[in-house]
């Protein structure tokens, strides 16, 4: 809970309040829990303050100094925060719905799990930036500077990201169904697993090259620019990635089964299975590619589910020996699922699309 005192010096006035911070510089405030509903607190210095669960919905707080600040589960729907400073402060799990933060300092700033949907960042700086598994649906990121920014499996859903600086960004993830992203920068963005949609905006993006893995791998195009169209294309094929792992060994029938069964339900060439990589000790790693990206989640449970029933109900393996293990077995394997898929007079056995990776 907030410290009484506190609480009392900052109910006198932000006056008040600074002159009292600037003769005791180096020392935290409490204010956690307390209620700032609709106050006006601007220009405050809120610097290294705990702020924990504090409730500042509809506060007038702009160019407050969070800087540094604990503000998780913080609530700060509906504040006014334009031109705050927010460096390097910690909102994880905090309510910042329909927050207007423009031409604010974010950077470095910890975001994660927050609920920012329809929050207002245009021009706002958020270099560094955290936003693992933040909402970010309908945000306003006009004009707003994400370079680095990490926004790894984020909810960017009709988010405006039209002239945002998105260089080096961790987009690994990320869904950007119905986005806008015209005139957008995105060079040296990592796109692995990021979700679009036919309603995603990429008219204009500036983009030399994009990471298809994160932590800046696999670089794309290696050496030259991207050409027109080739964005919008890595986009489909990274947002409809199905990565399938099983270990210690994979059960090809049940597998060949699962697959028949899911594709059974798509159109032909909207599922191909594209590599198979065997992995160093043991196990086995299957990429698929759909076409369907926004039921991409739904057709991998899919696939999951169909192979554990099949697993289960299907003879098990003789031996542990190959077709079923190792890289050589994994090889077989591949001949097997062939075999398997035709055998079932599968309609649709192109669906293999592309020999084991070696």
């Amino acid at each position: 809970m907030a410290n009484k005192e506190h609480l009392a010096l900052l109910k006198k006035g932000v006056a008040a309040w600074n002159a009292w911070r600037r003769n005791h510089y180096g020392f935290q405030p409490d204010l956690s829990r307390a209620d700032f509903r609709g106050m006006y607190l601007l220009g405050a210095d809120l610097s290294h303050t705990y702020l924990v669960g504090t409730n500042f919905s509809q506060a007038h707080l702009d160019t407050v100094n969070f800087l540094g600040s604990e503000l998780d589960y913080t609530n700060f729907q509906g504040a006014s925060l334009v031109k705050a400073n927010l460096t390097q402060a910690d909102l994880r799990h905090a309510n910042l719905r329909n927050a207007n933060l423009q031409d604010a300092i974010c950077d470095r700033t910890y975001f994660h799990a927050a609920d920012l949907t329809q929050a207002d960042f245009a021009r706002a700086s958020l270099h560094e930036g955290y936003f693992h598994e933040a909402i970010l649906s309908q945000v306003n990121f006009q004009s707003a500077r994400l370079v680095y920014a990490n926004l790894q499996q984020a909810n960017l859903d009709q988010a405006n990201l039209s002239h945002a600086c998105l260089e080096n960004a961790e987009l690994n993830g990320a869904e950007l169904y119905g986005a806008e992203l015209m005139g957008a920068n995105l060079t040296g963005a990592c796109i692995e697993e990021c979700r679009v949609d036919a309603m995603t905006h990429l008219e204009s993006v500036i983009c030399d090259y994009v990471y298809l893995k994160r932590h800046q791998q696999s670089r794309f195009p290696q050496d030259r620019k991207l050409q027109p169209g080739e964005l919008s294309t890595l986009f489909q094929q990274s947002g409809g990635q199905i990565v399938l792992e099983f270990t210690p060994t994979i059960h090809w029938k049940a597998f060949a089964e699962a697959f028949s069964h899911v594709m059974g339900h798509l159109q032909p060439g909207e599922m191909t299975l594209q590599r198979i990589e065997p992995q160093a000790t043991h196990g086995v790693k299957l990429f698929l590619q759909t076409t369907r990206t926004s039921q991409r989640d739904k057709i991998q449970a899919a696939l999951m589910h169909f192979y554990d029933r099949a697993a289960m109900s299907l003879p098990q393996p003789a031996s542990p020996q190959a077709p079923y293990l190792g890289a050589a077995g994994h090889l077989q394997g591949l001949d097997e699922l062939m075999w398997l898929l035709k055998q079932m007079r599968h309609p649709r056995e192109k669906a293999i699309a592309t020999p084991v990776s070696a």
